[in-house]
């Protein structure tokens, strides 16, 4: 197979250019998030909970995120500091290996750029992504980083691609499940192509394959055996048990169809205007160049994976009876649709159109990166606040003065455990979803802090449920007549309201 030639005529610059860009653009948005958000998301405030413990699975989700963040904790503290810059880091890669995989398909270093920076055309990814998720963020990048090491294998077919190509199948695995379409695509695309077929049919790809499943066992073991915490929020996809066949299988595909119209229309939008809007002084694309550098076959191996992987989608709903599909759950599967959109045009697309595409693409990386902004620092403008709004930190303060400082802390949601995880990082936290954690070497169990937003006179039935698995029954008693407080901030329209209870001593406890 030959190997593909790089063209670098005016494209050094534009790499260089992106690479500055892409880092000065994220850590900006590091910066921003660290100086302006005083609490943390409701992704971020799950992994402060679950992040307690080292474990080889936690409840719905893979664990490859949570490990991350437990590393970053070490190495950078307790705080948000570690999930901020873990998260934007991994932000700051999934365009990086897409403009590598991008210059293997392309052949040359501004296509690549052009596709790299189209990737802030996809909603999902320029504006979501930016303020919320981390296995979805996670998962992106890993699915980046597998395509680049599968077009290694397909352009090489070296020992180290393949091992390579096995390490990110298990990364993918253990970062989100629905990273499997993506790897399945990959091997069934590759394996369609007679000239790439030989590098699928390999006894190295079972070598790879057999390590990937080396290194996901542990974790397939713990989901065999935890598989009701594993499947317990699959109601989110409104399985239509109730429905007939054909009702259930109409209403997954308009659901399929909206999704993927919804991640992908910004960014066919932008592609086509570029593609096919009149530049002036300039009536047509002339001067795009005659032949296609690249990988052999490439071209037609990242069309048929967008193809497929929708196919997958698609089976997946109509075999479950799935009746929502949320453009999130798509990111990693159509990660490579500005890629896909280039191919498709390329014949359009000469130099001016492509650095054209690179200054609409940052543009809309600034617009919303602006927008960001003002909604943290002026949340007054947008109507509503962001969770990472809520005045936690002056709430704790309010809790230190009930006397509290170290302990055990019961909260009714997630949202509030890690936030009060973040405030208090000494002490250990939980809530009902996820129970009752061990208490860190050294640390202690009371005093117990009861904390709850719901607009009940008393701690809600599952708090002391929880309460009374951590200090036993005796205990109920000191709860019903513990000092309340209800503590109120307010800051940009949002009302906060937390009520909190403390327990001075638990009796049931383990010494």
């Amino acid at each position: 197979m030959a190997a593909p030639a790089i063209d670098r005529s005016g494209g050094m610059r534009a790499s260089v250019l992106l690479l500055v860009f892409l880092s000065a653009y994220f850590a900006l948005q590091a910066g921003l998030r660290l100086a302006s958000a005083s609490s943390l998301n409701l992704d971020d405030s799950e992994m402060m909970v679950i992040t307690q413990a080292f474990a080889p699975g936690y409840g719905s989700q893979p664990p490859l995120y949570n490990w991350i963040q437990i590393l970053g904790t070490e190495v950078l503290g307790a705080g948000a500091q570690a999930n901020v810059l873990i998260h934007f880091l991994l932000l700051w890669s999934i365009f990086v290996f897409m403009f590598l995989a991008a210059q293997i398909v392309l052949g040359d270093d501004l296509k690549a750029a052009v596709v790299a920076l189209a990737l802030f055309t996809i909603p999902q990814i320029s504006w979501e992504s930016q303020h919320s998720h981390t296995h979805a963020v996670l998962s992106m990048a890993v699915a980046s980083l597998t395509l680049y090491v599968m077009l290694l294998v397909l352009k090489t077919g070296r020992w180290a691609a393949y091992l390579g190509f096995g390490v990110c199948l298990a990364l993918g695995i253990l970062s989100k499940y629905n990273f499997i379409v993506f790897a399945l695509a990959l091997l069934i695309s590759a394996g369609s192509i007679p000239a790439l077929r030989s590098r699928i049919l390999s006894p190295r790809l079972a070598v790879a394959l057999a390590l990937a499943a080396l290194l996901v066992a542990p974790h397939l073991n713990w989901v065999w055996g935890h598989l009701p915490e594993t499947l317990s929020r699959t109601n989110k996809f409104k399985i239509a048990g109730d429905a007939g066949l054909f009702e259930a299988w109409g209403r997954g595909l308009l659901a399929t169809v909206i999704a993927t119209l919804s991640f992908a229309a910004l960014s066919v939008i932008v592609f086509a205007a570029a593609a096919f809007g009149r530049l002036k002084g300039k009536a047509s694309a002339s001067g795009a160049p005659a032949s296609k550098q690249g990988l052999d076959d490439g071209r037609s191996f990242i069309l048929r994976l967008l193809l497929v992987s929708v196919i997958i989608v698609l089976a997946c709903v109509l075999a479950t009876r799935a009746t929502v599909v949320k453009e999130r759950w798509l990111q990693p599967v159509l990660l490579v649709l500005p890629l896909g959109l280039f191919i498709l045009l390329e014949d359009r697309l000469d130099r001016v159109r492509q650095w054209v595409l690179v200054a609409v693409s940052a543009g809309i990386a600034i617009v919303f990166m602006v927008v960001l902004t003002v909604v943290y620092l002026a949340p007054d403008l947008r109507g509503t606040a962001f969770r990472v709004n809520a005045p936690f930190g002056r709430l704790a303060a309010q809790i230190r003065d009930l006397g509290f400082e170290n302990g055990y802390v019961l909260a009714d949601r997630l949202f509030v455990a890690g936030n009060l995880k973040l405030n208090f990082p000494e002490s250990t936290v939980a809530e009902p979803e996820y129970g009752l954690w061990p208490v860190r070497p050294g640390g202690q169990t009371a005093p117990v802090l009861l904390a709850w937003v719901s607009p009940t006179e008393g701690p809600p039935p599952r708090l002391l449920a929880l309460y009374e698995r951590l200090c036993g029954h005796e205990g109920l008693d000191r709860v019903e007549s513990s000092r309340l407080s209800a503590l109120y901030e307010h800051s940009a329209r949002l009302d906060y309201t937390l009520n909190v209870a403390l327990i001075r001593t638990c009796p049931g406890a383990a010494p």
